[in-house]
């Protein structure tokens, strides 16, 4: 007598290894459609008033004006620093002038693309284009839990 799901041939005991009977027609592949990059066709949903953006964009502006951010490289340093950022020599910490970072953001594109080995694979980042890929450092997170750091803050134990 079988269960259901357990091959009636099967010795009792033994795993069963594989198919037993080999598909029908052979192996079927799933067809995917040639690559195309969607376009939004609606208008983006404004999800705070332009008021609240522009404290959003106001309370950056500070963050990077008073608190600034670490950077490890002393190259990338020496690059802020001649841009006008003020580099404390006793740390890692960068500090941005509120103007210098208004007039770099005048400077960027509405629009750029991300070049693929394959040009017809090419993404378009900006205007109305979406844009969807993988990010293989959540796995990661999800994973272990916490991201793996390359170098541990001070007094972290």
């Amino acid at each position: 007598m079988s269960s259901i799901g357990q091959d009636p041939d099967a010795v009792p005991g033994e795993r069963m290894r594989g198919r037993r009977r080999p598909l029908r027609g052979g192996p079927v592949g799933i067809g995917q459609k040639p690559f195309r990059q969607p376009r939004r066709i609606f208008p983006p949903v404004e999800l705070v008033s332009a008021d609240r953006l522009e404290a959003i964009h106001d309370a950056s502006l500070t963050i990077l004006e008073e608190i600034g951010m670490d950077f490890l490289h002393e190259e990338a340093k020496a690059i802020l620093r001649q841009a006008g950022a003020t580099v404390d020599p006793a740390s890692d910490r960068v500090r941005f002038d509120r103007g210098m970072i208004v007039e770099a953001i005048k400077t960027c594109p509405s629009e750029f693309k991300l070049h693929a080995r394959n040009p017809a694979h090419d993404i378009r980042f900006g205007g109305n284009w979406l844009a969807f890929g993988e990010i293989g450092e959540c796995a990661e997170l999800h994973r272990h839990g916490s991201r793996p750091a390359s170098r541990q803050p001070a007094g972290f134990p």
